[in-house]
C-alpha cells in the first residue's frame, strides 16, 4: 500500500496553481535562486548561533501558504528526514561538553547547542526544498535549472532519476504482489525473503535499464533534455528576488534575538 501511495505521489509532479495566489505567477527560476540563497544563508551560519537560525523560519512559514500549501503540512513532511538529521549530530553532546550557558540549575553544553542547531537548520532547509517542489513540480525544476545553465549532466541525471524512480517502484509493487499472492496470507518478510527480494529487484532493474536505454537510443536520445518555453524574466521576479535577498541579509548579519531582548 505504501508503494502504491509513493507511485501516485511521483505521478502527480505538477501543482494546480490557485488563481488568487500571486506568488504562483512568479518565474520558477526566481524561486530556485531564492531557495539557493536561503540554503547558503542557513547552512553558512555559525553552528552555535541557534537564536539566529530560528529566525530563518520566517521564510518557510510565509512562503508555504503563498505557494498553495499550509505550513503545517510542509512541517510534517519535513519530519521524514529527521532520523537522518539526528544521525549527523547525535554524538555532539558527548564530544563537546563545555558549558555554553545556564538555565536555572541546568547547564547547557555547546554539544547540545550544536545538536539542536543541526536539527533546526536541517528541517528548515528541507522545508524550503519542499516549498520549491510544491511550487512547480520536479520536472519543471529540472527544466528551470537547465535554463539557468546548470551542468547538463546534473539536470539530465536528476530528470532521469525522477522519471524512472516510478518504474522502479512499479517493479517493486509487482514483485510484492507476487510474493503476497504466494504467501498464503503472510504480508511480512523474513530476513531471507528480504535478501532474495532485493537481489531479484537489483537484477530486474539492471535488465530493465538496458532495455530502456536501447529504446531511448532508438528514438534519437542524444543526452539533451528539452527545455520548456519559459516566459521572459519580469520586473516582479527581480523584485521578489531582491526582497528575499534583503531579508536573508538582515537575518544573517543582524541578531534579532539580541536586539529584541536588549530592548525589554
Amino acid at each position: 500500500m505504501n508503494l502504491q501511495k509513493a507511485i501516485i505521489i511521483l505521478q502527480s509532479n505538477q501543482v494546480s496553481p490557485k488563481k488568487d495566489n500571486l506568488i504562483l505567477n512568479l518565474d520558477c527560476r526566481a524561486l530556485i535562486l531564492t531557495t539557493f540563497l536561503y540554503l547558503i544563508s542557513v547552512l553558512s551560519l555559525p553552528l552555535y548561533k541557534l537564536d539566529q537560525i530560528i529566525w530563518f523560519a520566517i521564510f518557510p512559514i510565509v512562503m508555504a501558504p503563498l505557494t498553495g500549501e499550509s505550513y503545517s503540512k510542509i512541517f510534517v513532511k519535513s519530519l521524514y528526514v529527521l532520523p537522518f538529521i539526528l544521525l549527523i549530530g547525535i554524538f555532539n553532546p558527548f564530544i563537546d561538553k563545555s558549558e555554553a550557558f545556564k538555565v536555572g540549575d541546568w547547564s547547557i553544553s555547546y554539544g547540545w547547542l550544536s545538536f539542536f542547531s543541526i536539527i533546526i537548520r536541517g528541517l528548515l532547509c528541507m522545508q524550503a526544498l519542499l516549498i520549491l517542489i510544491n511550487f512547480s513540480g520536479f520536472l519543471k525544476i529540472c527544466d528551470a535549472l537547465r535554463s539557468l545553465r546548470a551542468p547538463k549532466i546534473l539536470t539530465v541525471q536528476l530528470l532521469l532519476l525522477y522519471r524512472y524512480l516510478g518504474t522502479l517502484l512499479e517493479e517493486s509493487q509487482r514483485m510484492h504482489n507476487a510474493i503476497v499472492s504466494r504467501g498464503y496470507g503472510k504480508n511480512s518478510y523474513s530476513i531471507k525473503l528480504w535478501t532474495q527480494f532485493v537481489g531479484c529487484l537489483f537484477i530486474n532493474t539492471i535488465e530493465r535499464s538496458k532495455r530502456i536505454h536501447r529504446a531511448m537510443i532508438a528514438r534519437g536520445f542524444d543526452g539533451e533534455i528539452h527545455i520548456s518555453d519559459f516566459k521572459s524574466w519580469r520586473p516582479i521576479d527581480t523584485f521578489f528576488l531582491l526582497i528575499c535577498l534583503i531579508l536573508f541579509a538582515i537575518l544573517y548579519f543582524v541578531n534579532i534575538s539580541e536586539l529584541f531582548f536588549s530592548t525589554i
